[in-house]
Formats: C-alpha cells, sequence, structure tokens
C-alpha cells in the first residue's frame, strides 16, 4: 500500500495558523508514504465537504489528497475553502482517528483490519517497539496542523463510481443511467456517500463527527457476474464500530428484504439469518424516494 504514481496536475498546500500556503513542491517524502485510507469522507459539522485519500509516513508526516479541486483555469474558486475546512477537521483529530481509517480501509481490501502501525511495520518501515513514538508523532503533526494537503486535478471519486457503475450495468444487462441517477439521489441525502473499494461499490452512511462510516448496502462485480447485495452482519458490525446499536438498523434491513432475489439469496435449513441478501436492482431503484426516508430515519435512530 504505497503511495503510488498518479496522473493529472496537483497543488500542495500547508496551513499556517488560519491561512492555507501554496508550496512550490511537496515537503514529503513521497517514498516513504504508505496509504492508510482512500476516499476518506471528511465532514464538517455534519456536513460533508469531500472524499480524501490519506497517507502517512514512519516519521509522523501525513499527506490529504483531495479531488476535483481543479478546473479549466487551475484551482478552483471553492478549492481554498474546501481545504481551510479540511485542514480544521483534519487538526481536530488524533492518531485514533487515522486508526479507524486504516482499520476500515485494509478490512474493505484485505477481508483483516489493520492499525497504521501495522501497515508501516508491514512495510518494513517501523518496528512495533516504535508505537507510541509514532502515535505521538501523528498527534503532533495533526494537531499543529504541520501535515500537507495535495489538491489533485484527477476527478477519481467521481469517475471510480461512473467506470463500476458502468461494468455492473453491462453485465447486469440494465441502463446505466436508470443507476447513475439513483446514486446521485442517494447522495443528497446528509450523510450518505458511494464509495469504490475494489470490487464494490458501497452506498455508506457516515454519522457527524469522527465515527466510522456504516454499510448499507453494496453493488459489487466478481468475473461476469454483477450483484447488489446486503450482509446484515456487516452493518450490524459497523453499528457496533461506531458505538451505535445494532439494532438500529433493523427498519431500514426489514425494507430492503422486500427487494431480496429468492432465486439467489440462500436461506439456511431449517431457517435463520441470511448471511448475504442478493437484491433486484430494477425495483429498488423505482423506490429511491421511500428508501431516502427510510435512510433518513434509520440517521435519526441513531
Amino acid at each position: 500500500m504505497s503511495f503510488g504514481k498518479k496522473t493529472g496536475r496537483s497543488a500542495f498546500f500547508a496551513v499556517n495558523g488560519t491561512e492555507v500556503v501554496r508550496l512550490n513542491e511537496s515537503p514529503v517524502n513521497q517514498s516513504e508514504l504508505a496509504c492508510i485510507g482512500r476516499s476518506v469522507a471528511i465532514r464538517s459539522g455534519g456536513i460533508f465537504l469531500c472524499n480524501a485519500d490519506l497517507f502517512v509516513s514512519h516519521s509522523g508526516a501525513i499527506l490529504c489528497r483531495l479531488y476535483g479541486l481543479f478546473d479549466e483555469a487551475g484551482i478552483s474558486p471553492r478549492a481554498e475553502g474546501v481545504i481551510r475546512q479540511c485542514a480544521s477537521v483534519l487538526q481536530s483529530w488524533t492518531y485514533k482517528q487515522l486508526d479507524d481509517i486504516a482499520a476500515l480501509y485494509t478490512y474493505e481490501t484485505e477481508g483483516q483490519a489493520a492499525l497504521v502501525i501495522d501497515i508501516l511495520v508491514r512495510g518494513g518501515k517501523v518496528n512495533y517497539s516504535d508505537k507510541n513514538k509514532l502515535n505521538a508523532s501523528l498527534d503532533k503533526t495533526l494537531s499543529s496542523g504541520s501535515f500537507v494537503i495535495e489538491a489533485s486535478g484527477a476527478a477519481y471519486a467521481g469517475r471510480a463510481v461512473r467506470d463500476f457503475s458502468r461494468d455492473f450495468c453491462y453485465f447486469r444487462g440494465i441502463d446505466p443511467d436508470e443507476m447513475a441517477e439513483f446514486i446521485l439521489e442517494l447522495e443528497t441525502c446528509n450523510g450518505v456517500v458511494a464509495v469504490v473499494q475494489g470490487y464494490r461499490l458501497g452506498i455508506l452512511y457516515v454519522p457527524p463527527g469522527t465515527r466510522p462510516p456504516i454499510t448499507l448496502f453494496y453493488f459489487q462485480v466478481s468475473g461476469v457476474r454483477a450483484d447488489l447485495c446486503v450482509n446484515p452482519d456487516r452493518t450490524h458490525h459497523d453499528l457496533e464500530q461506531a458505538s451505535f446499536s445494532p439494532l438500529s438498523a433493523n427498519d431500514l434491513l426489514d425494507f430492503l428484504l422486500q427487494f431480496a432475489d429468492r432465486e439467489q439469496t440462500r436461506v439456511p435449513d431449517g431457517g435463520g439469518v441470511v448471511e448475504t441478501l442478493y437484491m433486484l436492482p430494477e425495483p429498488l431503484f423505482e423506490r429511491v424516494q421511500d428508501l431516502k426516508e427510510q435512510i433518513a430515519q434509520f440517521s435519526r435512530s441513531l
């Protein structure tokens, strides 16, 4: 999980008090950076600001990459405001928020949660004996605003969603415009974001504050198969990780049950909990307004 290659224009910014200062180049040695999260929802006062990729180094340096802040004339007029707000959010964090982000990212991409120290140890950057020193360095970087923000010209998150949707609809044999409209409509709900991670596009609810996101349902493409799924255990796990009652999702899960693909969903012999609920996309797309109301009720119950 290294920094990796990237195309498109970029500009680097640092925080000096309340001022955002543009740098000639990144002061961070990018070869030392390790990715701890992609498409992380950055929120201020419960309001979604942007998605970001986050990188850290063994010395406690932090780089936050924001996407889509260029227009044809260069840095867009809203960019400085977004960067300033994002910087303010980061300064309110501690290493614990970074650990939460790393755990979610590695769980989604590798199937097992890992903390920042685990990622750096695996990369040969540090030893476990350096954990306290690393966490103290990360805390200092965050609180002092010594991190670097990279504004990238690439429209990473949106383009990834469009590409995934095109593939999903191709294999499913449905109109990609319907899926695009469905996702755009869902993202008008406060706290709802669509995030592509590997072979899945997750529809997540991001609670106000710094609590980790909650997976509501997801689209996935595997080979030539495309499915729309709910994993109740995953939703309950996410709620517990965010210190909410797992029962909070019951009404939403009951609503989604009516869209079940009975031919695909496997019910355990003798009854019991369904591990993965496969759903029919088109009927759910048609009921997007009802789904939005269910999500709104779900968010109010937390």
